[in-house]
């Protein structure tokens, strides 16, 4: 290196030819990155809060003793009164009367082409029972958590009412049975959405 010019204002010249720099001297390696916070999922946990409240409700608007003579045995009755279960031979599911979950909006392949297109939405929060609510609230939330961690709310949010309503539509086009709460389509959209 090298001063140029005189008087009061020097200035720096570099020259061109590379300088030999003991290793001690040389620039410490950059400091790695903070990791990443983890993002706390909320949006998954309240979806499984909201599908336990509509099975509750469910529950409570089905009022099994009301629904039935005496003779007739309501699954845990004496447990859970007006929450409890039709009886083993109307539903299997442990859960309400599939009239309850037609008032509520079960998928119905006929009122849908009548005009309750409602229905592809009100169907993916209503379950047929606790066997049918148990395994799809834990598996949502062991897969939704660590997605929504990874993903974010809105990535997740979104794949989970589109994967419902296309469920629900790709249910009721290929069974056209009736009273059907479930969408196994939409397990297989969400599945499918993150393979490729």
């Amino acid at each position: 290196m090298g001063k140029q010019g005189g008087g009061s204002a020097a200035v720096d010249v570099v020259e061109s030819r590379a300088m030999w720099v003991p290793y001690h001297y040389q620039q410490a390696p950059p400091t790695p990155a903070p990791p990443n916070l983890l993002w706390a999922s909320w949006l998954v946990p309240a979806f499984v809060i909201a599908n336990i409240a509509v099975f509750a409700y469910s529950m409570y608007a089905n009022n099994c003793p009301a629904r039935h003579p005496p003779g007739h045995v309501c699954v845990f009755f004496s447990y859970i009164g007006r929450y409890s279960f039709e009886p083993i031979s109307v539903n299997p599911l442990l859960g309400p009367a599939s009239e309850t979950l037609d008032a509520m909006g079960a998928l119905d392949y006929n009122k849908i082409v009548s005009g309750e297109a409602w229905r592809l939405i009100t169907c993916i929060w209503l379950h047929g029972g606790v066997i049918h609510l148990l395994p799809n609230m834990l598996s949502l939330l062991f897969i939704g958590v660590r997605l929504e961690e990874e993903f974010g709310f809105v990535k997740i949010g979104t794949l989970y009412i589109i994967s419902g309503i296309g469920g629900s539509l790709m249910s009721s086009l290929s069974i056209r049975r009736k009273n059907l709460s479930w969408s196994i389509w939409g397990a297989f959209w969400t599945v499918g959405s993150y393979a490729f």
